[in-house]
């Protein structure tokens, strides 16, 4: 089904402009989960039927299907809500603690934003379940704009305001991503978590290591422009002869063009959200659409550090970095 393969990553404006979504402006968001849930459903069926010239019989369809993943998205979101509101609730009391800012707590952390990345995936209006749903009522050559199309439609409806928390923007409800993005940057930069890219690792696992269900986040990577000077760093620290540090500017090489390829990608997405007004707004958005990158600058670490001996690791995470 090509319309469900839309990123996970937050996707913009840059579609859907060309197919005339024009985007709603920043408004109060209303306490009623329900009456958030329908307007949400009704910007679906607003961008879907002119974009597809649905005919009287499809947009009813179109209606009814919206109208049950409504009803679906508020069952969820009761359902999950003792969840959410402990794992708010754990999120705070680890950023309160005097222990906020170690690897623990930052780990935790981690794993309670991917916890709460996985409720609201989950929630039966996001556009992966809106596509599935529709999937009858468009033409097969058009599935893959289908996806963008509900995607954009998604985005564009409504921009939070920064003060607007995870409680007033539960799972399907049209700014939770982004309400999501911002506290989950909020909480990366609190805790130190997302200025831990250029660290070395002090524990690290076998490459082929089978990830977690939970989604995986890391450390905000700086520019590729930089990522040579990183490797260069990395080859001092970790003492590495001529063919190790050979290995490593060839890792670095690969992994900074599949990092310009990537933002070539995300440019229209990137360009949007740097027009945000909110500045905290802007830099979570910005963020969130960088996760790739992130990970990418991860993975090159990671492959960096292995090719060092064990040895050399040992050696290189037991002293402060610049230490001889």
């Amino acid at each position: 089904m090509g319309c469900l393969r839309v990123p996970i990553v937050l996707a913009f404006w840059s579609a859907a402009a060309a197919a005339g979504v024009e985007p709603v402006a920043t408004q109060p968001i209303p306490a009623d989960v329900e009456t958030q849930l329908k307007a949400l459903a009704k910007r679906y069926e607003d961008v879907l039927i002119p974009a597809f010239k649905l005919n009287a019989e499809q947009s009813g369809e179109l209606r009814k299907k919206l109208g049950e993943l409504v009803e679906a998205n508020a069952k969820a979101d009761r359902t999950a809500k003792p969840e959410l509101e402990r794992t708010i609730a754990e999120i705070a009391e680890i950023e309160s603690g005097s222990d906020a800012t170690t690897l623990r707590s930052q780990r935790r952390i981690v794993f309670l934003y991917g916890r709460l990345e996985q409720l609201y995936l989950a929630a039966p209006l996001e556009p992966w379940h809106v596509a599935a749903a529709i999937i009858t009522l468009v033409p097969k050559d058009q599935y893959d704009r289908a996806g963008r199309v509900i995607v954009d439609g998604r985005q564009r409806f409504i921009l939070p305001s920064a003060g607007v928390t995870l409680r007033d923007a539960p799972p399907g409800t049209p700014p939770a991503r982004v309400v999501l993005a911002l506290a989950r940057n909020r909480s990366f930069k609190k805790s130190g978590f997302a200025d831990g890219a250029r660290e070395l690792p002090r524990e690290i696992d076998p490459l082929d290591v089978v990830k977690a269900d939970v989604p995986q986040f890391f450390p905000t990577a700086p520019p590729p422009g930089e990522w040579n000077s990183c490797v260069e760093g990395w080859v001092v620290r970790l003492g590495l002869d001529a063919n190790q540090a050979l290995a490593a500017r060839r890792i670095v090489s690969d992994s900074v063009k599949m990092a310009e390829a990537k933002l070539a990608d995300l440019k229209p997405d990137l360009d949007a959200a740097a027009a945000l007004p909110d500045a905290e707004v802007r830099a979570a958005v910005l963020a969130e659409l960088k996760r790739p990158l992130d990970e990418l600058f991860d993975e090159m670490k990671l492959r960096v550090v292995h090719v060092a001996s064990a040895d050399q690791r040992e050696r290189a995470t037991s002293r402060p970095a610049g230490g001889a």
